[in-house]
């Protein structure tokens, strides 16, 4: 083999080199950006992952406030109305432990204590129709006091009715709002029946 030809050789065995080298560097710069991309869109989920999360608490919150107003709406109503309306005493009572029943599954689903809704609504949110009714309730006769709750139910049943179509609940707590939907959706529609009845 000639010196030229060994000479060419060895020019070629070196461009290689050089062409391999800047493959190697170019292949780590890329790792380095993939890298860098996997990290921010990991980032980037879980930061919508907690959003979602709040957003969810905030919605069972909110959820767990109105039970709080329902019961000390009916709470108010139960020590206000007179002995002559004795069955809307108990009907009422057993609305109020429905609430504190529904504010204990909700808690359950939002967590850690810290995260739970202990108070009423006073965020303006939602309704402050229970709030309200509070104080209506006193000497009022039998169509009046059904009308006024009738109205606080109207309330929460719009409160479970947006919770449930906002679609930020968890799918673990959907059948269990779901459920207590319904139920308020009962007691609205009997405490209407009773208001019916008792204007005629």
């Amino acid at each position: 083999m000639s010196l030229s030809n060994n000479l060419r050789w060895h020019n070629n065995i070196n461009f290689l080199f050089v062409q391999l080298e800047s493959i190697r560097i170019t292949l780590f710069s890329l790792c380095n950006i993939i890298g860098t991309i996997l990290d921010l869109v990991v980032f980037y989920q879980k930061k919508n992952s907690m959003a979602t999360t709040e957003n969810a608490t905030g919605v069972l919150n909110d959820l767990i406030e109105i039970n709080n107003d329902r019961v000390a709406g009916f709470e108010k109503a139960i020590s206000d109305i007179k002995d002559e309306n004795i069955d809307l005493k108990e009907l009422f009572q057993g609305y109020a432990a429905q609430s504190r029943k529904n504010g204990q599954e909700l808690a359950a689903l939002v967590g850690s204590a810290e995260d739970v809704e202990t108070g009423n609504s006073v965020s303006g949110t939602l309704h402050r129709a229970w709030i309200d009714v509070k104080s209506i309730f006193g000497g009022s006769d039998r169509a009046s006091i059904l009308s006024e709750a009738e109205r606080g139910e109207d309330a929460i049943k719009k409160a479970y009715q947006d919770a449930l179509s906002s679609g930020e609940l968890p799918t673990e707590a959907v059948s269990t709002v779901t459920n207590q939907a319904n139920e308020i959706q009962a007691a609205h529609d009997q405490i209407k029946a009773l208001r019916d009845v008792a204007k005629l």
